[in-house]
């Protein structure tokens, strides 16, 4: 790999991105960086936001469960020779 990546944003997969960015902004302070029906974006102006996308069907995490319920994107310099490698 040429170069380390960093965290950009952590994404959870919900029902409603408005009303769970709603709870997770008074929790955090953190403040709409980004909104559309589908995906909300808060940040607190670092480098990392916390993301909320919208899932057809979502339903909440049980126990044992497979489903994916979140993910990491990361941020390199250069996707295209980050992916080769």
């Amino acid at each position: 790999m040429s170069g380390t990546a960093s965290l950009g944003a952590i994404i959870v997969d919900c029902v409603d991105p408005a009303a769970l960015a709603e709870f997770y902004g008074k929790v955090t302070g953190w403040k709409t960086t980004y909104q559309d029906d589908d995906f909300v974006y808060l940040g607190d102006g670092q480098s990392v936001q916390l993301g909320f996308q919208r899932i057809a069907e979502y339903r909440g995490p049980g126990w044992p469960d497979a489903r994916k319920h979140f993910h990491l994107e990361l941020v390199v310099a250069d996707v295209e020779s980050s992916a080769k490698e």
